[in-house]
């Protein structure tokens, strides 16, 4: 699947564009704050129907567009001899979206629509908390029409239980079958949410020890760990983990009672990524830790198209990020594959050959500026 046409107004400060992107790569150059990000949170919101960037959706309307008009983002994309049109409308904090006319749910883009982002935001995954490695990791399994119930199904049944333990703390009043009742519905969901993980990250190891080796050569030995409740799990069974976050539910009960939230589940839970036998968040360089990032970046990469998905490439200033070394690791490796990439950069990209067209962003106006065909 690629893009063929996107039509924009009032996202952000985009206002309106329309124009048609190469179908293999496109690079964006502009000053910060001019729109290359908010170009990519366009695919990104076309892919997904929602946004990388924190805040509401009300946040996505320009402020130059006359409030009684609806926003709104049309895609024309195209697979093989298939078309389809996709269109998302919005106003305040209300979005919907039209796939050849017809209303879907984001669910449904993840079939027809698939893409994955290289921010430098994902280059800091590993030096910030638990929560940025768990979203590492969730992004990957959501971006799967197999594997996203996962996720789904333990954030619905996360609020619920977190909704009953805060009215109890509130109230002063404990409902114990509720409780029950809730509970087993969010441990096993938990523990299933777990167990596909690990699995994955199992699945994604080869391919991150493929990419290590092309970035690093061979002085590097990647492995992971998943920990719970300071417990390293990932050779246990799916039984066995179940049992743990049971008996950890009956622990920490009265705790969870006495704060009004969920103390035990796999919000709670850390990923480790070992470098030689250590930590790479504590004992690796900083070279080590964003070379690790991009690696994982590849190996989902590696590992969507080996699930049959073709999905479109993102890349937010992520070049600049990286050394003359990685850069050309990263577009050689890129190269290797028949798929959409869009690029953004604050300054034309001289040191390493990318083909493709080149595109001028200034004030959230998008003109191309040339075509490279080395």
């Amino acid at each position: 699947m690629y893009i063929n046409q996107i039509k924009t107004f009032g996202f952000r400060n985009l206002e309106v564009s329309e124009f048609n992107p190469n179908p293999n790569v496109n690079i964006f150059i502009g000053k910060n704050g001019h729109g290359k990000t908010n170009l990519l949170e366009t695919i990104y919101v076309a892919s997904k129907g929602k946004s990388f960037r924190p805040g509401k959706i009300a946040e996505w309307r320009c402020q130059k567009v006359e409030s009684n008009l609806p926003c709104k983002l049309e895609f024309i994309l195209k697979d093989n001899n298939h078309s389809h049109k996709l269109k998302i409308l919005w106003e305040e904090d209300k979005k919907q979206i039209f796939l050849d006319e017809k209303k879907v749910t984001s669910g449904k883009l993840l079939q027809v629509f698939p893409t994955i982002l290289f921010s430098p935001e994902s280059l800091l995954s590993i030096k910030e908390g638990s929560d940025k490695r768990r979203t590492l990791i969730d992004e990957v399994l959501t971006s799967s029409i197999k594997t996203q119930h996962f996720y789904t199904q333990y954030k619905k049944s996360l609020k619920s239980r977190n909704r009953f333990l805060k009215e109890s703390k509130e109230s002063g009043q404990f409902n114990e079958i509720l409780f029950k009742s809730l509970n087993v519905l969010f441990l096993n969901f938990s523990a299933q949410l777990t167990a596909a993980r690990i699995d994955l990250l199992f699945k994604l190891s080869p391919h991150i020890k493929k990419a290590m080796s092309l970035i690093f050569g061979n002085e590097l030995k990647f492995d992971f760990e998943y920990i719970v409740s300071d417990r390293l799990v990932k050779s246990w069974s799916p039984k066995e983990i179940l049992d743990h976050h049971e008996a950890r539910s009956v622990e920490l009960k009265n705790a969870e009672l006495s704060y009004g939230s969920s103390l035990v589940g796999a919000h709670k839970h850390d990923i480790k990524f070992i470098l030689n036998g250590q930590d790479v968040r504590y004992f690796g360089s900083q070279g080590q830790q964003r070379g690790l990032i991009l690696a994982f970046k590849m190996a989902e990469v590696l590992y969507r198209f080996e699930q049959g998905d073709k999905p479109v490439l993102l890349l937010d200033d992520v070049l600049s990020e990286l050394d003359l070394e990685k850069r050309q690791k990263l577009v050689e490796f890129l190269s290797t594959f028949e798929t959409q990439i869009f690029i953004t950069t604050t300054d034309f990209i001289d040191d390493v050959k990318i083909n493709g067209d080149y595109y001028n962003i200034n004030l959230g106006h998008i003109e191309l500026n040339q075509r490279r065909n080395d």
